[in-house]
C-alpha cells in the first residue's frame, strides 16, 4: 500500500488514492491505517476525475435544443452529467437542433416539380432541383439534411457541380402545405412542399 510519512491523522483513519497528484482523491481506491498518512493517499475524496490534475470534475456543456451537441460557452463541472447537458461541445447554434458541428456557408434554391410533373406516387413524391448560389460546388456525393426526418432522399445526381436534381418522399402523409429546410454540404435552402 505504498511507504507512510510521519505525519499522524489518528486512528483508523480511511483515506483515498490521489492518482493525478492533485490532493483530491478518488472513491473508488480507499486504505484504512492508524496513525500515519499512507504515500499517495489523501483524506479528501471529491475527485471524481482522478486522472486530471487541472480539474477535480468532468465537463459538461449544456444542450438547449436537445440534438446530442453542446454549447462550448455553458459549461458545468460535475462527477455525472446533469440534466441537459452532454460530452459534446460542437454546437454552434445550441437553440436550433438542425444545426450541429457546423454553420451554413452558401444558399441554395430548391425547385420543386421540375418539368411539371410527379413522379411515382403523385401524393408523397417530389422531384427537386436544387441550385446552389453562384460559387457553389457540390461534391459528387453531396450530404443532405432534412430539418425533418418527414422526408426521405430516393436518388440524388449533381450536374455541372452547382446543380442537383434530388427525388425525395414525403414518409407520411403530407399537410396541404409545410416548410421544409435542408442543408446540401454547408449550403441552406428550404422548399413548401405541397399536398
Amino acid at each position: 500500500n505504498g511507504s507512510f510519512d510521519e505525519g499522524s491523522a489518528g486512528p483508523f483513519a480511511t483515506y483515498y488514492y490521489d492518482r493525478d497528484g492533485d490532493g483530491y482523491g478518488s472513491q473508488s481506491f480507499t486504505t484504512v491505517c492508524t496513525g500515519h498518512v499512507p504515500e499517495h493517499y489523501v483524506s479528501d475524496n471529491s475527485d471524481c476525475n482522478d486522472y486530471n490534475a487541472s480539474t477535480r470534475d468532468n465537463t459538461y456543456y449544456h444542450d438547449e435544443d436537445g440534438d446530442g451537441y453542446g454549447d462550448a460557452d455553458t459549461v458545468m463541472l460535475a462527477c455525472e452529467a446533469p440534466a441537459g447537458f452532454v460530452t459534446d461541445n460542437s454546437d454552434v447554434d445550441d437553440t436550433d437542433p438542425f444545426y450541429t458541428d457546423f454553420m451554413p456557408t452558401c444558399a441554395i434554391k430548391i425547385i420543386p416539380r421540375i418539368l411539371g410533373r410527379l413522379i411515382g406516387d403523385r401524393e408523397r413524391t417530389r422531384s427537386l432541383l436544387i441550385i446552389g448560389e453562384r460559387g457553389t460546388e457540390f461534391g459528387e456525393t453531396p450530404a443532405v439534411k432534412w430539418e425533418s426526418d418527414a422526408i426521405g432522399v430516393l436518388r440524388t445526381r449533381v450536374f455541372f457541380k452547382r446543380f442537383m436534381f434530388m427525388r425525395a418522399m414525403f414518409n407520411g402523409e403530407p399537410l396541404a402545405t409545410q416548410e421544409y429546410r435542408v442543408l446540401v454540404d454547408a449550403c441552406e435552402g428550404s422548399i413548401s412542399w405541397v399536398k
